[in-house]
């Protein structure tokens, strides 16, 4: 593979992860396009210094070393994580044919954490952290109430969900809740069990 900045396939592959660095993304997530993670590293860093691409900053996932984030958006340093997670949660989905906005992309009525277009239904997703208060929670879901697209409330484990349905039942009447590892076992199984879809159809 030609990592060194010419010919054909390099225009083709630098598309190719240009598109895919819209996310914020680590170079693990690109390293299956390239024999090594050395290789994807040198490809990156080629990017970068000809202003495609950002290393928009460092995310500890587990108990490892910090792990560079690229992306063709500035991220804000605090939003690392939160972009991450998004990220992660996407990821079987636009392996799949959906298209996401995020950012400065998305609708400013409501202000998502992402856009999502699938099969030609629009969600709206709002990525939880479950670092804000519950009645900061029902504040930012109230804003969805004046429109008709599903809304996704994607946090990090179901006891969360358990206590905003609780505690912000007022406006949780038409949020569908998942967890952000729950994409990534199926889309076909999440659909239908989440959603009442049958992809397959």
């Amino acid at each position: 593979m030609d990592t060194g900045g010419g010919g054909e396939a390099w225009e083709e592959r630098k598309a190719q992860v240009i598109a895919w660095l819209y996310h914020p993304w680590t170079v693990e997530h690109i390293r299956p396009w390239f024999k090594s993670v050395k290789v994807a590293k040198r490809y990156l860093r080629t990017l970068e210094k000809q202003k495609h691409i950002l290393r928009v900053g460092r995310v500890l996932l587990g108990h490892g070393r910090p792990h560079d984030l690229y992306c063709t958006r500035m991220v804000h340093k605090r939003q690392l994580m939160h972009e991450y997670l998004g990220s992660r949660f996407l990821e079987a989905f636009l392996k799949n044919g959906a298209e996401a906005k995020r950012g400065a992309d998305v609708d400013k009525r409501f202000r998502a954490d992402f856009e999502m277009l699938w099969n030609g239904k629009m969600f709206f997703g709002e990525i939880d952290r479950i670092t804000e208060p519950l009645w900061q929670v029902e504040r930012r879901l109230s804003v969805y109430s004046v429109q008709s697209d599903a809304v996704l409330f994607i946090t990090l484990n179901s006891q969360r969900i358990a206590a905003i349905r609780r505690e912000c039942a007022r406006v949780c009447k038409d949020i569908l809740f998942t967890t952000v590892d729950r994409a990534r076992d199926g889309i076909d199984t999440w659909f239908e069990d989440v959603l009442g879809i049958n992809t397959q159809i």
